[in-house]
This record gives C-alpha cells, sequence and structure tokens, in this order.
C-alpha cells in the first residue's frame, strides 16, 4: 500500500565546535502543532516559539513545508535523536540522528628514551581525542613504517597511539620521521607532526693541517676537527 509521509527528517553530521543543521519536511501541513524535542525529549520548539532556552539553537526556516533548525558550537552531549512531531489527528513523527565528529589535532609525538648509536630507538605518536578512531601513520623518506597500534576508548572518544622501534647508526642523527593522522573529519587532509632523530655517538677526532708540505720558517696551522652527538 502506498504510504505518504506526514513528517520527515533527514540524518546530519557535523564537526564539534561547528554548525549543524536539523530540517523537518512537512507534508500536507494544515496549520497543526509541529513539536521539535532534542535526544532527552526536552522541547526546543512549540510551533515556531523557542521553548528551552539554550541559545545555540535557532528556529531559522518555518514554513508550511519545511522546519530549519541551526545549532552552533555543537558538542558531544548534543548527539542523539531529535524528534519532529506534527500533532494532526493522529500524531506523525520522524526521528533525525545528530552525529558528532571529533578531529585529530596535530598528533603528539615522544621518544621512550635516549637513542644511542648501535641500539634502538621507541617513537610514541599519540591522538589523544578523536571520534570516530583516527588512523596514525609513520613515515621515513616517504616511506611508512609499521608500528603497533592501540585505542583507548573513553566515555565518547577514542584515544590512539601507535609505537615503532628500528635500530640507529650515527648516520640516523638529524633523520627526519613524521608521523601522520587522517580522519573522517578531515575530508581527505592529514595533520603531521615530524620528529628529529636525536642519536648520540662517540667522538672522532681528526687532525687538519693548513698545507701539506711545510718549509723552515713558514706557520703551520693545524686543525682538530671533532665530531660527536652530544658535542
Amino acid at each position: 500500500a502506498a504510504f505518504c509521509q506526514e513528517v520527515q527528517a533527514e540524518n546530519v553530521t557535523v564537526v564539534e565546535g561547528g554548525t549543524a543543521e536539523i530540517t523537518c519536511k512537512l507534508h500536507q501541513y494544515d496549520g497543526s502543532i509541529v513539536v521539535i524535542q532534542n535526544p532527552a525529549r526536552q522541547t526546543l520548539f512549540f510551533n515556531g516559539t523557542r521553548a528551552l532556552r539554550d541559545e545555540r539553537f535557532q528556529l531559522v526556516d518555518f514554513t508550511p513545508k519545511l522546519v530549519k533548525i541551526h545549532l552552533s558550537n555543537a558538542k558531544l552531549e548534543d548527539e542523539g535523536g531529535y524528534f519532529c512531531q506534527l500533532y494532526t489527528e493522529d500524531t506523525h513523527h520522524q526521528i533525525a540522528t545528530l552525529t558528532v565528529l571529533v578531529p585529530p589535532d596535530n598528533p603528539v609525538v615522544e621518544v621512550k628514551e635516549q637513542a644511542v648509536e648501535g641500539g634502538q630507538v621507541e617513537l610514541i605518536c599519540s591522538a589523544p581525542r578523536t571520534k570516530p578512531e583516527a588512523t596514525l601513520r609513520w613515515y621515513r623518506d616517504r616511506r611508512e613504517l609499521k608500528g603497533v597500534t592501540s585505542k583507548q576508548e573513553n566515555i565518547k572518544t577514542f584515544s590512539i597511539t601507535n609505537t615503532i622501534q628500528f635500530p640507529v647508526e650515527r648516520r640516523d642523527n638529524g633523520e627526519i620521521i613524521t608521523c601522520e593522522a587522517s580522519h573522517a573529519a578531515l575530508k581527505g587532509q592529514k595533520k603531521q607532526t615530524q620528529y628529529v632523530l636525536d642519536v648520540q655517538f662517540s667522538p672522532t677526532a681528526r687532525i687538519q693541517p693548513s698545507q701539506s708540505l711545510v718549509r723552515e720558517g713558514d706557520l703551520l696551522n693545524l686543525k682538530c676537527e671533532v665530531t660527536g652527538n652530544p658535542r
């Protein structure tokens, strides 16, 4: 049997801190009462009149065909089903589900302990607060380094870490290692943090004469060149 919905609501996704647009389409509206409620079933608007004292909710459209609400500075606690109810002879309602995304900030990179030539370095990259969970990857010279990922679930968000270990020599000192975070809310863009390898290595000394051939009475300059980290 053909069924014509008196009221239609669409699901909405918004980034935390952004503005969500909650719309409710009306069919064959005859001037009956329209009520919009938040997920806690508190009435936001009653026939175009504000019912809840939350200025973040603004009624931007109220026509016989459409009710449109803007929610500014969206928060995680705003998530859930928004009820659009039309009180004709029988009650019609639809639920618009609001989802709030939390993109990662630039990831945080930490080193476990001081790297020394001939040893291992352990780097930890973390995205402390994301929703849904972010993906973390390591790169060195555009080559991906495989790490071990772990996640911790908080009340509504995820904390993600990716740990890598690899051997280091003196030539690795000053190399740049990059941790990259990707996330649905970033729309293809990436958040990156670079880490410059600090590898300690033992000193070497070299004597550099000012000239290879010296005559009697000439001034001879000798330069002692020492490399080492720390200096």
